[in-house]
């Protein structure tokens, strides 16, 4: 059988689906190496691979759920000045903040 794609091709820039497909698999080993590929990535600049570690950390895909990390990085992908990251950043990042609204506890009236 094909092996399934993965982030960490060298010498070539992964596909959207790829990233996708590598994050959300159940496979451990290729989420991680996806998540170290996106980190090196947004450390160069890249404010897309900001997003897709935005997902990672909201979801726990290849790394500890870490909802404040998660926005962070939907924060800074939020920056660019590419339209649909920015876009689709801000949606994620609106998405975080109501599910940790509904997740607090409820003020006693």
């Amino acid at each position: 059988p094909a092996s399934a794609p993965t982030c960490s091709t060298v010498g070539e820039i992964p596909s959207l689906d790829s990233i996708s497909a590598s994050l959300s698999s159940n496979d451990l080993a290729r989420q991680k190496s996806c998540v170290e590929f996106l980190q090196a990535e947004s450390k160069a600049g890249d404010k897309g691979a900001e997003l897709w570690l935005g997902r990672a950390y909201h979801n726990g895909w290849g790394i500890e759920k870490d909802l404040a990390e998660a926005a962070a990085h939907y924060g800074r992908a939020a920056t660019t000045e590419e339209t649909a990251i920015r876009e689709s950043a801000q949606q994620w990042l609106l998405q975080l903040q109501q599910e940790q609204q509904a997740a607090s506890p409820k003020p006693a009236n």
